[in-house]
């Protein structure tokens, strides 16, 4: 039902293969389910550099493998390895062997002991970078927002800060850092402000 003030829909467009919540879904699930950030330059068959450095002490450990298949769109981010410039391959494979971009493809044979990952209506790319980044600040998410930016910075962010303990603080960071990886953030400055916290 509608009154005299509400505007007319829209007609009605066929939904998009791929969907929004899929689509943010599908980003933290391949990040978390590889266990390795997704930025390497491009998803070549040839071995990549290291995503992460491996902690102190892990060298030697046995290298670890992961096989997502069948992701519905994977974005190489290399015109050489699929269509368009982003590299586009439909129903495709990523295999990554100990945090590095080993091989895309279709079909990819999945390694012996190798953890498999349907990504099945999924999107596959490389992880966005968040340059500016003020972690702590879940601490007053929609704090202020009356304010302008004056107003906030006194009213909300400043005093705030002095208040956090390093408990809390570590749990506002953890909390921003889940929520960057959610929508597909996997590396991320973190502008911290100077906190009298030990190490």
């Amino acid at each position: 039902m509608t009154s005299p003030h509400t505007p007319p829909r829209p007609p009605r467009r066929r939904p998009a293969r791929i969907r929004r919540r899929s689509l943010l879904t599908g980003l933290g699930g391949a990040s978390l389910a590889a266990g390795a950030t997704l930025t390497a330059p491009s998803a070549s068959a040839r071995p990549s550099a290291p995503l992460t450095a491996a902690p102190p002490g892990e060298e030697a450990r046995t290298p670890r493998t992961t096989l997502l298949r069948g992701a519905a769109l994977l974005l190489t981010m290399d015109p050489g390895r699929g269509s368009g410039p982003l590299g586009a391959l439909e129903n495709a494979d990523l295999l990554l062997r100990d945090g590095r971009i080993a091989q895309v493809g279709h079909r990819l044979r999945a390694p012996a002991g190798a953890r498999v990952r349907d990504m099945a209506g999924k999107l596959v790319l490389p992880g966005f970078v968040d340059i500016h980044n003020h972690l702590w600040q879940s601490s007053i998410r929609g704090g202020c927002s009356d304010q302008d930016l004056d107003g906030w910075l006194t009213s909300c962010n400043r005093a705030t800060l002095p208040k956090i303990g390093a408990a809390d603080m570590y749990r506002f960071v953890h909390l921003s850092a889940l929520d960057a990886l959610r929508t597909g953030v996997t590396t991320v400055v973190d502008w911290v402000h100077a906190v009298p916290y030990g190490t």
